[in-house]
């Protein structure tokens, strides 16, 4: 069965990360500040053509969703 949807959410903590407070599980903004490089899990999930996703964000706004939209048309992905 293929994937037709994905759960999508990024934290702003490093490589090396652990889950204790303030750099846990975050769920930040979508951000290009952070060692997740939310471009290419984008990118991965287009060539895969994945097209359903659920974004988790603390206070997530209109410019997460702006940014998903952005990674997922820009033509580099």
């Amino acid at each position: 069965m293929p994937v037709i949807g994905v759960h999508l959410n990024t934290n702003r903590t490093p490589l090396t990360w652990n889950l204790k407070y303030p750099d846990g599980d975050t769920h930040s903004h979508f951000s290009r500040r952070y060692d997740m490089n939310m471009d290419r899990i984008i990118s991965i999930l287009k060539r895969n053509q994945i097209a359903h996703f659920t974004i988790e964000v603390l206070d997530g706004d209109t410019e997460d969703i702006h940014f998903l939209i952005k990674a997922y048309r820009s033509p580099n992905q």
